[in-house]
């Protein structure tokens, strides 16, 4: 039969007891302490910034969307469309909040037009998500954590 070997901390005390000392149990229980809390902050943080990533997908699509419904709205009505107030539009389901908006930018325009009826408009997207706290069903009435905005121009 094999004789049992001292424990490393046995040996370097020169002491001949059996097993583990209170020590070195608790020496190994703080380090597998540490190396759980770590692998437990690198899990976390990937799942928020592989959550932000997929929320900032949905919200470009949805600004897209936005913004080509408003380029529609222009083509199907040219001339009511330098006068149009798009919606701001809340989806309840996801969280995320879209504010359109279009700003007339002819005096922009340079070299000045040789055709005094040119006009250009910028249409804005503000999107928002994340939502931190806030009542009621208009975006501005609320607080998020992370938001986007989204620009394109349009001429007449």
């Amino acid at each position: 039969m094999k004789a049992n070997k001292p424990s490393t901390m046995a040996m370097v005390l020169g002491k001949s007891e059996k097993g583990q000392s209170l020590i070195e149990i608790i020496v190994a229980l703080a380090l597998a302490s540490l190396v759980a809390v770590g692998l437990v902050r690198v899990t976390t943080t990937s799942i928020k910034g592989s959550r932000y990533s997929s929320d900032q997908s949905k919200i470009t699509a949805l600004a897209q969307k936005k913004i080509a419904e408003i380029i529609d709205y222009k083509n199907a009505h040219p001339i009511g469309f330098w006068t149009y107030i798009p919606l701001e539009e809340y989806i309840a389901s996801d969280g995320y909040c879209l504010h359109p908006a279009i700003t007339d930018v002819s005096d922009q325009l340079h070299p000045t037009p040789p055709d005094p009826e040119a006009k250009m408009a910028k249409i804005s997207v503000k999107a928002f998500w994340d939502e931190k706290a806030g009542v009621g069903t208009q975006c501005f009435s609320k607080n998020y954590n992370y938001s986007l905005s989204f620009d394109t121009y349009v001429t007449n």
